[in-house]
């Protein structure tokens, strides 16, 4: 009736006793699932090896049988919770979703206990438990070729070192740092958890590394190994053995008539430097070059665009493609926007650094930002309104303002990753960058965003970086060209 309170639907006790029942039975399968799978397992001997895993047909490997292994974690993701444990046969990766893994570390000796299963391409192991067995150490590296690592399935999660030429670097939406590697005989992706940020994959392009990780291949639908990885828990196991020059395009030029084709099978040269004019742009970035020996190819993955008749110089790889002289991996800049401009050479002729990160800008007083330091950054774009001339960017150290008045507009967007060349000023309530040159060098992700509260914001500590807060819209203002929202 109206008026009266809405009476509460009776709850019957035969009900109750159904729905508990049926509460029981899906808890008592989840059980029985966990602890091993089927009863037909019962009395199956318990797998002590990771060989015994590995060799297992895929059929039983998905009657998810009880495994029992003692070794060394060689690898550990605390992000998507994998591990690789290896033992004095063989190496296995561990699914630790359901096992607690934190506190473990690379070099661990471990029991683990859980069940069999069958992955994409080998056995694996879902974990139920990990015990610490104590301190250790990791095991020798196999050195080993990429076309050993291609030939054989038997290297699949073992602890291998292999060295080569950085070709290219790139974050992950996951975090982790790609780095490809060209050895003497193929190239590998190198994956790693753990790192300094996209800075340390940039300014290791053209480096000779030696890398320990875990061997892991991707397969086609043929069978035959379409990807070679490996998989790094943290940068102790990349050994620079080769640097780069601290200023890339230091290199000597060549003429592109003496530029060396490398055989396919050769990967692992260096950059050469070739400067010359641009002939024309391709729209997926790929540019055509000429000097007074001769025209070449310029692979690269570079989004800025250039317009013919513009004097250039390229760093990449020489190699032959279907018989046609090309550069990969190549880089460019403009001749003009070289460090060699006016405002940089004066300033280093007044004896001003490099400032190289974000922070080293912030930590100028203003009488010192004043001076107009050179500064040359490699960061993500947080924030781009070409209308105002506003451009934020981010490295591994800091976010920063970078006041674009007099630049000519370039199809920026967040997320990207550039190189930002200009001068330090004092700034309203921080150092800025201004008179900048902005080049566009590919596709990032933007860093992580501490959640911030009111009073944490209006401290001014993390002015000018990438923070995530929330609220309650109090208000909308839009201009023709923009919106805000109060919160």
């Amino acid at each position: 009736m109206e008026g009266q309170p809405a009476k509460a639907a009776p709850i019957y006790l035969n009900q109750l006793r159904v729905y508990t029942s049926g509460l029981v039975l899906v808890l008592l399968l989840a059980t029985h699932a966990a602890c091993g799978g089927s009863s037909e397992n019962r009395g199956q001997p318990t797998l002590l090896t990771a060989q015994q895993v590995y060799v297992l047909p895929p059929e039983d490997a998905q009657r998810a049988l009880a495994v029992r292994i003692r070794g060394v974690v060689t690898y550990i993701n605390q992000r998507n919770k994998t591990l690789v444990i290896q033992d004095s046969t063989a190496a296995v990766l561990v699914d630790a979703a359901q096992t607690p893994t934190t506190g473990f570390k690379p070099g661990e000796a471990v029991e683990l206990e859980g069940f069999s299963r069958r992955g994409k391409d080998f056995n694996t192991v879902v974990g139920s438990n990990l015990t610490d067995l104590g301190g250790s150490k990791m095991p020798a590296p196999q050195v080993v070729s990429f076309k050993a690592l291609t030939a054989s399935t038997e290297q699949a999660y073992r602890w291998v070192e292999a060295n080569g030429v950085v070709r290219s670097a790139e974050m992950q939406n996951d975090g982790q740092l790609i780095l490809d590697l060209a050895t003497g005989d193929g190239r590998l992706k190198v994956r790693i958890v753990e790192h300094r940020g996209i800075d340390f994959g940039l300014t290791h392009v053209d480096s000779k590394l030696k890398v320990s990780g875990v061997s892991r291949a991707i397969f086609g639908a043929q069978g035959e190994a379409i990807r070679i990885e490996l998989l790094v828990s943290n940068l102790d196991n990349v050994v620079v053995e080769e640097a780069r020059p601290s200023d890339a395009f230091s290199i000597p030029v060549k003429s592109i008539n003496s530029v060396s084709p490398k055989p396919s099978n050769a990967m692992s040269g260096h950059r050469v430097r070739v400067d010359g004019t641009v002939t024309a742009q391709q729209p997926g970035g790929d540019l055509y070059i000429k000097d007074d020996t001769g025209a070449l190819h310029v692979i690269t993955a570079q989004v800025s665009s250039i317009s013919p008749g513009r004097r250039i110089a390229v760093l990449g790889f020489p190699c032959l493609r279907d018989s046609e002289l090309v550069l990969e991996d190549s880089v460019f800049r403009e001749i003009d926007a070289l460090p060699a401009a006016p405002t940089t050479q004066s300033a280093f002729r007044e004896g001003l650094y490099l400032l190289k990160t974000v922070d080293q800008v912030h930590k100028l007083v203003p009488e010192e930002a004043k001076r107009g330091y050179p500064v040359r950054l490699s960061a993500i774009v947080t924030y781009y309104y070409p209308l105002k001339a506003n451009l934020f960017v981010q490295d591994s150290t800091g976010g920063i303002y970078v006041d674009c008045r007099g630049m000519k507009e370039i199809p920026m967007e967040p997320g990207q990753l550039v190189e930002v060349e200009g001068q330090s000023a004092a700034g309203d309530f921080a150092p800025v960058v201004i008179k900048p040159t902005v080049r566009i060098i590919g596709r990032g992700s933007l860093p992580s965003a501490p959640r911030l509260s009111l009073a944490e914001l209006f401290s001014g500590l993390q002015d000018s970086n990438w923070v995530e807060t929330d609220g309650i819209v109090q208000a909308v203002n839009t201009d023709p060209d923009s919106g805000r929202l109060y919160l």
